[in-house]
């Protein structure tokens, strides 16, 4: 696959199919096409965690701790380093979250993505 870019060794793909009329983007990793769930919970201290919807936590799907990391820190956190981790639950039951609010709010979890919080494009979050 060649030298790693920025977000690791990653494939991107993408698939036409005629029947459909559409092109799906699809991302893989030849050693590991396994994804996982996580569940970080980070510092309520840190401004950056309310600003971000993240006082909960983050849940997110990836295929490793790290391409985690990548993806919060990309998709919540603008760019930005994460505030300081309290806590990872690797291989996250999604049933065992908060009730009131998580699950009502969840995204897909099956593929590799953050599923809470839902994420708004970011012009609309400078907004609120």
């Amino acid at each position: 696959m060649g030298t790693p870019g920025p977000l690791g060794p990653f494939a991107v793909i993408v698939e036409h199919s005629p029947k459909l009329g559409l092109s799906v983007l699809r991302e893989s990793m030849e050693s590991n096409p396994v994804v996982i769930r996580y569940w970080f919970r980070f510092d309520p201290k840190d401004p950056r965690v309310r600003a971000a919807g993240a006082g909960l936590g983050c849940g997110v799907t990836a295929f490793t701790r790290d391409d985690a990391e990548v993806l919060i820190r990309r998709q919540v956190f603008e760019g930005e380093a994460l505030p300081p981790i309290q806590e990872v639950a690797e291989g996250v039951d999604v049933s065992t979250l908060d009730q009131d609010h998580v699950l009502p709010n969840l995204g897909l979890v099956v593929d590799r993505r953050v599923w809470f919080p839902r994420l708004l494009a970011p012009d609309l979050r400078r907004r609120g």
